[in-house]
C-alpha cells in the first residue's frame, strides 16, 4: 500500500509545483499522458521494487534479532 500513497503524493505534488517545467519536458505531448507514462510509471515501479527486496531483507533481521532477544530471555 505505501508505494501506492507515495505514488499519489508524488503525483500531486508534481501537478501542483512543478506543472511549468513539466511542460517543457513533454515538449508538446500531453503533460497528463507524460507524466503518467514517464514519471509515475518509473516512480511506482523502482518504488515497488526496492519496497520488495527490502521488505524481505528487514522480515529476515527482525527474525534473527527476535530470535536472538528470546534465547538471551530464557
Amino acid at each position: 500500500c505505501a508505494p501506492i500513497v507515495n505514488t499519489g503524493v508524488f503525483a500531486i505534488g508534481m501537478l501542483t509545483v512543478f506543472k511549468s517545467i513539466l511542460q517543457d519536458y513533454a515538449g508538446g505531448t500531453d503533460i497528463v499522458y507524460y507524466f503518467f507514462v514517464f514519471f509515475i510509471g518509473v516512480n511506482f515501479l523502482v518504488e515497488f521494487g526496492v519496497n520488495t527486496i527490502l521488505s524481505a531483507a528487514i522480515a529476515r533481521i527482525v527474525k534473527a534479532v527476535e530470535q536472538s532477544l528470546g534465547k538471551k530471555n530464557q
